[in-house]
């Protein structure tokens, strides 16, 4: 099977010569947009042979040079809603192309768009709940903003990018961050707008980020997407848990928080539980929960491939 195919089969829960693999970190000390990102990007793509290409967002959410920050709930009635040509949305949407011209085979691209909640964050210094308190229908103004610039760059992400569909990284749907009633009432229906945007796509993760998840409040944001991505190993539930509840595709299996320091040996073993999870890897992409850290060593990082029935690990310093 090529990887396009692969994946498409996992997302829809048929059988494949191998489950899809994929993983992903952030770039040091380069630059969230341009030319030193597209090689960057390309150059991983080429050492390690993921089955699908998720491409990180790490530009911020452009702001006006005399206001780049929120600091009174106010404030949130001036965010402007940026068009997906403009700016950083711009300079990545051009990287997009380069990277899907560039990178001359099959895989899926994706993009990774965080949720308006994420981004709320950091415009707010870890302020949005507070503010949100205080003038609910002024902040209210600019997260509806945030979610509304956010779905018009996901779309542009599939129909002017080529990309396969989003990552929507969500935060917020877990109880460290606020329970349950508060995300389905607030933050829920502006997710389900991001990811409305990406509605052409065929390849759309919902990552729910954090632990003490309120899964079943994300049910209909998940409902939406081909597939959901957790901290399965690192705070649960398990792979089989979630794929029961929900009847999608599963994307996990090796513990984020711990693999910089694994061996080959503990991705193969991490690896061989997540397919028994799962009948054999049916409906599952083999991936960490979250992003690795980058100086997780090469020869663990190309332990997943082997893992899941691919090319032989390469050679390199290992424990195992």
């Amino acid at each position: 099977m090529t990887k396009h195919e692969r994946v498409r089969a996992a997302l829809a829960g048929d059988p494949v010569d191998r489950p899809p693999f994929a993983f992903w970190y952030h770039f040091r000390g380069v630059p969230p947009v341009g030319d030193a990102f597209v090689r960057a990007t390309l150059d991983f793509y080429r050492d390690y042979e993921p089955d699908l290409l998720k491409v990180m967002h790490d530009a911020p959410y452009d702001m006006p040079v005399d206001h780049p920050v929120l600091e009174e709930p106010g404030d949130w009635r001036m965010l402007p809603i940026n068009p997906p040509d403009s700016g950083s949305f711009g300079e990545q949407i051009r990287a997009l192309r380069n990277i899907r011209d560039y990178k001359n085979d099959d895989a899926p691209l994706i993009e990774t768009v965080p949720s308006a909640f994420t981004v709320a964050e950091q415009l707010t210094n870890g302020r949005t709940l507070e503010m949100l308190d205080k003038d609910p229908a002024a902040v209210m103004t600019g997260l509806k903003h945030l979610a509304a610039a956010y779905a018009s760059y996901a779309k542009a992400a599939i129909e002017e990018a080529g990309c396969a569909g989003i990552f929507l990284a969500v935060n917020g749907a877990s109880g460290g961050v606020m329970g349950a009633e508060r995300y389905a009432a607030d933050f829920l229906p502006l997710d389900r707008l991001v990811l409305a945007g990406a509605f052409e796509g065929w390849c759309n993760i919902v990552h729910l980020h954090g632990d003490d998840l309120h899964l079943d409040a994300a049910l209909p944001l998940i409902e939406q997407a081909h597939a959901v991505s957790w901290s399965d190993r690192a705070y649960g539930p398990s792979l089989s848990d979630v794929r029961a509840r929900t009847g999608k595709c599963v994307v996990g299996g090796v513990n984020e928080r711990l693999v910089g320091g694994y061996t080959r040996t503990q991705v193969t073993d991490e690896v061989a539980d997540a397919l028994a999870q799962t009948d054999g890897g049916r409906g599952l992409i083999v991936a960490p929960g979250c992003t690795v850290p980058t100086e997780t060593a090469p020869a663990t990082l190309r332990a997943f491939e082997a893992a899941v029935g691919g090319a032989p690990a390469g050679t390199g310093t290992d424990q195992s």
